[in-house]
């Protein structure tokens, strides 16, 4: 079954939940943001989402814009 590869532009703090979420989902998700420094954390320590019931890290590609 073909499983599309979706690109969340914008990797703050509602492109991050949603990529986030996706990703935990099972999709196939690139996170595509401006900020270098972001995008290297996210590579080395996945992402990070902290709701009132607990935390999650995810991991997930990021690419910053230059990279695209």
């Amino acid at each position: 079954m073909f499983q599309p590869r979706i690109g969340i532009v914008g990797a703050g703090a509602v492109g991050g939940y949603i990529a986030g979420k996706l990703a935990s989902a099972g999709c196939d998700i690139v996170a595509i943001d401006s900020w270098v420094d972001h995008v290297e954390r996210i590579r080395s320590d996945g992402l990070t989402i902290n709701e009132p019931g607990g935390s999650q890290t995810i991991r997930l590609e990021a690419l910053h814009f230059s990279d695209v």
